[in-house]
């Protein structure tokens, strides 16, 4: 069971990126295993978010899940993860609230 935790742990930004695109574009009607520029990079993007900023934010949430794997209690680990992708889904919400009031583009620029 260790062993699935960790793998679930370390790809949890890829797996979140990859749900959330096939959600939406079955929302959309769209085929979902065509590519597009709706992934989460894009949609933060879109939202106004600077390139560096969501470098920064892919990079930390793929790189701090399985180093909390490793220094966190097993206890721990459930609750940690649960934050960081709370985390994602409020960014990714607050791009999409950002894009729909038309100050996507050049906000936090």
């Amino acid at each position: 069971m260790l062993c699935v935790n960790f793998f679930l742990i370390l790809f949890a930004y890829p797996i979140y990126d990859t749900c959330a695109v096939m959600f939406l574009r079955v929302l959309r009607g769209q085929n979902p295993t065509i590519g597009g520029q709706d992934h989460y990079s894009h949609r933060l993007m879109r939202g106004g978010f600077p390139l560096w900023l969501v470098n920064l934010i892919a990079f930390t949430a793929a790189g701090i899940l399985p180093v909390l794997f490793i220094k966190l209690p097993e206890g721990a680990i459930f609750f940690a993860s649960f934050i960081i992708w709370a985390f994602l889904l409020f960014l990714d919400v607050l791009a999409a609230f950002l894009r729909k009031r038309g100050e996507g583009e050049r906000c936090l620029s």
